[in-house]
């Protein structure tokens, strides 16, 4: 089988740069035998990534998100995407699966999306009362919950852009044939390991606010709850890649 080639996107973000890094770093066969390319802005961190990786790392510079023709072009040319950019931007989402598509007809082998969305797009209200689950315990489960028909259903009722998002290019991949997986992280924290955002925002926020105010701070009666997870590690890296491969 032919080296497989794989493009990720967002690796200056916090979670883009520890993703890039575990890759890099991982002795697992299929990802050391693998082609690694990203998709960066700007000379300067073109140059960085390049210093740094050297030749284990492609490095393909690029305009925009809205450079859709561009984005198709280079999506033809890869086998897996790790699109870990704006969770909430369509038309590139779109361009990558068109772009994978062709790479598909080329290849003959699947071509795969893995796609960094947010459990946002999941999530019960009840602070703001915007939309309240009937059981305050509910919990989903990949393996017997049709999350798809509960997220078009939300939407139907109330569109949310970054659901909207990964409903578009869910929809888009069944149409194609690209394979498409979405991580739908809640709130993660810790040290990242890229090259540069390390921190995430929303935990050193509530520290600084805390600081700030002398005391910890709530919203409401304080009896909201926001699930939490540490930066990916390399077995999570696995079990992404493990489908991929």
């Amino acid at each position: 089988m032919s080296q497989k080639r794989v493009l990720l996107t967002g690796v200056t973000g916090y979670i883009g740069g520890s993703v890039l890094h575990q890759l890099l770093r991982s002795k697992y066969p299929a990802i050391e035998g693998a082609e690694i390319a990203c998709l960066v802005r700007g000379q300067e961190r073109v140059a960085q990534l390049h210093a740094t990786f050297g030749h284990r790392l492609k490095v393909v510079g690029f305009e925009g998100l809205d450079d859709t023709e561009h984005l198709i072009n280079i999506a033809s040319q890869y086998d897996v995407i790790f699109n870990m950019t704006l969770g909430y931007h369509l038309a590139s989402a779109l361009a990558f699966i068109q772009g994978l598509s062709l790479r598909q007809k080329s290849t003959g082998r699947n071509a795969w999306m893995v796609h960094t969305s947010g459990v946002s797009n999941l999530a019960d209200q009840p602070l703001s009362g915007t939309h309240v689950e009937s059981n305050p315990n509910l919990e989903f489960d990949d393996s017997k919950d049709d999350i798809n028909a509960y997220e078009k259903a939300r939407n139907t009722r109330k569109r949310y852009i970054q659901r909207t998002t990964e409903l578009g290019m869910v929809d888009a991949g069944l149409e194609s044939g690209v394979k498409t997986l979405v991580l739908m992280p809640p709130l993660i924290y810790g040290v990242g390991t890229g090259l540069w955002n390390k921190c995430s925002l929303q935990v050193p926020r509530l520290a600084q606010a805390a600081i700030s105010e002398g005391q910890a701070i709530v919203v409401g009666d304080g009896k909201g709850v926001w699930d939490n997870d540490t930066s990916p590690d390399e077995d999570e890296i696995q079990t992404y890649t493990d489908l991929a491969f």
